[in-house]
C-alpha cells in the first residue's frame, strides 16, 4: 500500500507543459507557413482587383461597340478621351462610380475601327500603379493586357 501512495505522489509532482525547443519549433513552422501564404494571398487580392478593371474595360468596350453600331464609328470627341470619377454617367453610358479600385478610364481610337481602352488604379487604393488595357481590333478579337506592378 505504501508503494502505491509513493508512486501517486511522484506522478502528481511531475510538471506538464511545453519545452522551449517545442515552442521554437512551432514558431519556425508558423513562420514558414506565413512565408508561403502571404504572397499567395497578395496575388489573389491583385487578381480580384484586376477582375474589377477587366469588367470596367468590357463595359466601356460594349458601350463603344453599341455606339459604333448606331453611328458607324467609335465615340470620340477627339482622338483621346479620358473619363474620371467626377462624371456621373459618361457620354457612352458607363458609370464607373461603383468601382472601388478603378474609376478612371481612357480610350483612343482610329478610323480603321481599332481602339485601345485603358484604366489605371486609383491613387488612394491598393491598385495604385496597376494598369490594364483592352485593345479592340476590327479584324481580331479583344485582347486584355495587364501591366505588372
Amino acid at each position: 500500500m505504501l508503494r502505491r501512495i509513493y508512486f501517486k505522489a511522484v506522478k502528481m509532482n511531475k510538471k506538464s507543459g511545453f519545452t522551449l525547443v517545442e515552442l521554437v519549433i512551432v514558431i519556425v513552422i508558423l513562420g514558414i507557413l506565413s512565408l508561403v501564404a502571404v504572397p499567395i494571398y497578395r496575388g489573389r487580392v491583385k487578381s480580384s482587383m484586376a477582375t474589377e478593371a477587366k469588367a470596367l474595360l468590357a463595359e466601356v468596350s460594349a458601350s463603344q461597340e453599341i455606339y459604333k453600331a448606331r453611328t458607324g464609328s467609335f465615340f470620340s470627341s477627339s482622338t483621346f478621351k479620358s473619363i474620371s470619377r467626377d462624371n456621373n454617367v459618361t457620354e457612352i453610358g458607363v458609370d464607373s462610380r461603383r468601382n472601388r479600385y478603378f474609376n478612371d478610364f481612357s480610350w483612343q481610337g482610329d478610323n480603321n475601327g481599332n481602339m485601345t481602352i485603358w484604366t489605371t488604379g486609383n491613387t488612394n487604393s491598393q491598385a495604385s500603379g496597376m494598369t490594364l488595357s483592352l485593345t479592340y481590333f476590327a479584324t481580331a478579337p479583344q485582347v486584355i493586357n495587364e501591366d505588372k506592378m
